[in-house]
């Protein structure tokens, strides 16, 4: 009998090319940490919060990130980014406050489609859309806004 995954030792910071068992349509396969790591990812939807006008995506967490606003955000930062070498793209959905307008500012590293500046709508509980990719570890965000559903 083979050992339980109890049993393992727990790894260490992980590389991205240890391999790993993977079971799919009962074949067994193998498949990198790394590549694990980027399917897991995909799809999962996480709520921010700002403080003291900052909001932070950690891009451990997923891909789609939502916020409703309770105070202007002054401040939008990224952290735990793929690293060199690796694209991304970040989906953020903004609900504008229920009862009074807020603002939010982007990165100047916001390159957005088209030149002009990305602003957000500011009817009360107005839902807007930014999708951001990075080619270059997050130096230069291209972005694109939706705005207004319903």
């Amino acid at each position: 009998m083979g050992t339980k995954v109890s049993e393992l030792s727990a790894a260490s910071a992980l590389t991205g090319t240890e391999i790993v068992p993977v079971v799919q349509s009962s074949t067994s396969l193998k498949a990198t940490a790394t590549q694990v790591k980027t399917f897991v990812r995909k799809n999962v939807q996480t709520a921010l919060t700002s403080a003291a006008g900052v909001v932070n995506i950690d891009l451990s967490l997923g891909d789609y990130f939502t916020i409703t606003l309770t105070e202007n955000v002054t401040s939008l930062t990224f952290t735990n980014l793929d690293g060199s070498g690796y694209g991304r793209t970040v989906m953020l959905q903004i609900t504008q406050h229920a009862s009074s307008a807020k603002t939010f500012a982007f990165p100047s590293s916001f390159k957005w489609a088209g030149g002009a500046l990305g602003v957000i709508s500011t009817a009360l509980s107005a839902v807007d859309v930014v999708a951001v990719t990075t080619f270059d570890n997050g130096t230069a965000w291209r972005a694109t806004l939706a705005k207004a559903f319903a």
